[in-house]
């Protein structure tokens, strides 16, 4: 064999060695895409399940009362927080024999209180009157589920 043949031969076989190192690692490139395509999706489908739950919890309405005076004229102040509407939402003195409301039987139950809406009932206190009330809130959210809470309020 003359010296061209054998570098020739040399060269060949280096060639040899380095595709087939290449196509090695390819192989393992490959492997290590598909494993990182996997992750990528599943961590797209978790991303849009919690796109999903913070949506519905935007939507839920969050109500709450007080009790405001202007001058002699007093309000019970039913207001909406959250980023949700509520529907059909009525106001309850519990264990109270003085009901202070004036214009709750027109104003009540409210069809739809939107979110950062408020609802004012007119309230007439009297001296005898309890400092204190305890008053139960109760609505519907817009999936139908009805929901309810218990307020102590207070005269300021």
């Amino acid at each position: 064999m003359t010296l061209y043949e054998t570098l020739t031969l040399l060269a060949s076989l280096l060639a040899l060695v380095v595709s087939t190192v290449s196509l090695v690692r390819g192989r393992k490139l490959g492997q290590v895409q598909e494993d990182l395509a996997k992750i990528t999706s599943e961590l797209a489908l978790r991303q849009i399940d919690s796109l999903e739950i913070a949506k519905l919890e935007k939507a839920v309405p969050q109500l709450g009362v007080h009790i405001t005076s202007l001058a002699k004229t007093s309000y019970f102040i039913i207001t909406n927080t959250g980023q949700g509407s509520a529907f059909d939402v009525d106001l309850e003195l519990i264990d109270s024999p003085d009901n202070p409301l004036v214009t709750a039987r027109d104003l009540l139950p409210c069809p739809e209180l939107k979110p950062r809406s408020t609802v004012k009932l007119l309230a007439s206190f009297h001296l005898a009157s309890p400092l204190r009330y305890q008053v139960k809130l109760r609505w519907t959210t817009e999936s139908g589920g009805g929901e309810s809470e218990v307020f102590w309020v207070s005269q300021a």
